[in-house]
């Protein structure tokens, strides 16, 4: 294919999810807990970097924007020509040097959108666990140690500090104590050095929170292997499964294999299917991970520095699909499901022009050439 997929579809991706739900807060006609309108950009410092500080510490747990060219009545009035408008850099430069506590500070965006014919500017505060945010020295009429926040669609008075039990709730956000175990395990399983290993067991147990664990069985299976398998050097395979438990309760469970004779140990990645568009009965069979799921989370606990197991890993890596999220697989699938034909006919000429892919197993030797040739359009891992 001439254009890959990120080439042909993923720039516009992000731009008009933002664009369509700036569009749909305008139309509820009132301000929210993570979103707030400005007529104009911000000639005062210390307004903007309080809104910002605000929006940063909203206990909604998602991103906030802060969308100017909107008027008090909801009217769109636009940007353009606004003698005070800012760009991204003009926000980076604003930030970096203000007096955060622990030099921890919001990241923001600015993005543009067109609502309307009217051209907006949104600044995206995005959602972090490093709340709260607040300033180690005052700022204008910005004041120090002070922990600002918004509750509903109102942000706490400047001269004040927020009320005792918005500041727990953003502590308790920090640390994830408002979180399901299942929902903490995905913080505490990026943090591998807090985690022991029981020597030889294939069990490991957090330093702080003990009651979380981490278990694998494996059961040696002579008979049975993986496509990727055929990648290692060495293809000897182990499998078994691997257990997330709070109190001895599993609370998730995956697949994990150890390839290549023991030198590169992973969990399972999914398998995914894709149908032809045009419902001719075709698919395509492929792995993938989801960035930042368990299985994934799983997968980078479980990576060694080695460098055997570095080489194994970029074995594997060739053939199993890396998505940002639930979202960025199903726009990948249509992008494929639509070509189809010619993906499964590029992997055809693929075995047909390898000896070595042409001696292995026909159905082994599909899913290899179908992980490169899907790894190749995507263009990312």
């Amino acid at each position: 294919m001439s254009q890959s997929f990120q080439e042909e579809v993923a720039p516009i991706e992000k731009s008009n999810s933002i664009e369509n739900e700036v569009e749909y807060l305008i139309s509820l006609e009132r301000e929210g807990e993570y979103w707030d309108f400005k007529e104009k950009h911000y000639s005062n410092k210390s307004d903007l970097l309080f809104d910002i500080i605000c929006m940063a510490n909203t206990l909604s747990d998602r991103d906030a924007y802060i969308i100017i060219g909107v008027t008090d009545n909801y009217e769109l009035k636009g940007v353009t020509g606004d003698p005070s408008r800012k760009n991204q850099q003009n926000l980076i430069d604003f930030m970096k040097n203000k007096p955060f506590a622990g030099e921890v500070r919001p990241i923001v965006e600015l993005h543009t959108v067109t609502v309307n014919q009217s051209e907006l500017d949104v600044i995206v505060v995005k959602n972090s666990y490093d709340v709260p945010f607040y300033l180690s020295s005052r700022f204008m009429q910005v004041n120090a140690n002070y922990i600002y926040t918004r509750v509903g669609d109102t942000n706490t008075p400047i001269d004040q500090g927020a009320d005792i039990k918005n500041v727990e709730d953003l502590w308790k956000k920090r640390f994830r104590l408002n979180q399901s175990p299942l929902e903490q395990f995905k913080y505490k399983l990026q943090e591998k050095d807090h985690w022991v290993e029981r020597p030889g067991d294939d069990f490991w147990y957090h330093r702080y929170t003990p009651e979380y664990t981490i278990e694998i069985d494996m059961n040696w299976e002579a008979d049975r292997t993986e496509f990727y398998s055929y990648l290692m050097p060495n293809q000897t395979t182990m499998w078994g499964s691997v257990s997330l438990k709070y109190h001895g309760t599993t609370l998730y469970s995956s697949g994990a294999v150890i390839l290549d004779g023991g030198r590169f140990k992973t969990s399972v990645p999914d398998w995914g299917n894709i149908e032809d568009s045009n419902n001719c009965g075709d698919s395509l069979l492929y792995k993938y991970f989801i960035k930042g799921d368990l299985n994934h989370l799983l997968y980078h606990f479980f990576n060694d520095n080695h460098l055997e197991y570095e080489m194994a890993q970029q074995q594997f890596k060739q053939v199993v699909m890396f998505f940002e999220d639930s979202h960025d697989k199903e726009v990948f699938e249509e992008y494929i499901s639509n070509r189809i034909q010619s993906t499964m006919n590029e992997v055809k000429q693929r075995i047909a022009n390898s000896n070595w892919l042409s001696r292995i197993e026909e159905g082994f030797a599909e899913k290899i050439a179908t992980g490169k040739i899907l790894k190749s359009l995507y263009d990312s891992d």
